[in-house]
């Protein structure tokens, strides 16, 4: 779930007994989609081990004129599960903290050791990593969900200046009128009906992505989220 991309405060009523439902629902909406871009920004912690060591083994390594005991077969980069990363709070080795000077944060999806040195991962060794991630709406989005929350409170408390489309259209044939259900062409087009909620929707997600793409490899140490 996404977090909230306004507060009760933004809207116009900020105390009303349905303002926090309608900002809970036009954040998530928004946030479904724009095919989950914009999640806000989010602490996880992950652990990194190896299952088995098949594959692995333990050689003596020279690096900057030390020796290091280097595990052969492990991973330079470890590639994050949640990106973008924003920050690493902290690494720890076996429960042991990691020194901020050992360690780099790049491009917004790995960290490697400074000491050029690999990951030390195995059944009984475990590096694990508490960092923030995530993406806050831009101004446009904020501004969205604020006239999408708007309008849900009106559907609620004032349902005639409400501008949400309602399920009906007129229809006309031989001098004879009435109304029938509307197929709701927009929802099958990831819009809502209110121009602006659905500018910024089709210029946010024009393929109508329902998630962001992600590259995963078997070859890579898959983190596991442990909050």
């Amino acid at each position: 779930m996404a977090k909230r991309w306004i507060e009760p405060a933004d809207t116009i009523d900020p105390t009303g007994p349905y303002t926090d439902l309608a900002v809970d629902s036009a954040s998530w909406l928004l946030f479904k989609l724009t095919g989950e871009k914009y999640p806000g920004r989010n602490t996880v912690t992950e652990c990194y081990s190896h299952e088995s060591y098949s594959g692995l083994s333990i050689q003596p390594t020279v690096v900057g004129g030390q020796i290091y005991n280097a595990v052969s077969g492990g991973t330079r980069k470890l590639y994050l599960r949640q990106t973008p990363a924003l920050e690493i709070n902290s690494i720890s080795i076996n429960g042991n903290i990691l020194d901020p000077t050992k360690y780099q944060l790049r491009n917004n999806s790995y960290i490697v050791q400074t000491n050029l040195l690999e990951w030390n991962m195995s059944p009984v060794s475990e590096v694990c990593v508490n960092y923030d991630f995530g993406l806050k709406p831009p101004a446009m989005g904020r501004l969205a969900c604020t006239l999408l929350a708007n309008e849900l409170i009106k559907s609620y408390t004032m349902p005639s200046q409400c501008k949400l489309p309602e399920r009906v259209t007129s229809v006309s044939r031989q001098q004879v009128s009435f109304s029938v259900l509307d197929p709701h062409t927009f929802l099958n087009e990831g819009k809502l009906g209110i121009y602006l909620v659905d500018a910024f929707i089709t210029t946010s997600n024009p393929s109508r992505a329902r998630k962001q793409p992600k590259v995963i490899s078997p070859d890579r140490p898959r983190g596991e989220r442990i909050n």
